[in-house]
């Protein structure tokens, strides 16, 4: 799971190895499911709920469909922002 700072509307700040972070909605972001190790990539729409019932609403970055994914689910330091490439 990752280490989750805080959580205000809207936005998420956590803890990485490099520092923290704010993660808002519209950021495309990437992280790792613990349970299957599966990269899942897209852009956060809507976050739901607080600390460790957190669910991250996201687009896929296929854009074919839109995933709630339980932060609870995570594995730990692998939620992280990344650049758009897309251009």
């Amino acid at each position: 799971m990752i280490n989750i700072l805080s959580n205000p509307y809207k936005s998420i700040e956590i803890e990485t190895e490099c520092g923290n972070i704010i993660i808002k909605e519209g950021d495309s972001v990437e992280f790792i499911v613990e349970s299957t190790g599966e990269v899942v990539k897209g852009i956060v729409t809507k976050f739901v709920s607080k600390d460790e019932k957190l669910k991250i609403q996201i687009f896929s970055a296929e854009k074919t469909c839109e995933l709630i994914c339980p932060v609870i689910l995570m594995s730990e330091g692998s939620l992280k922002l990344v650049e758009d490439t897309e251009e």
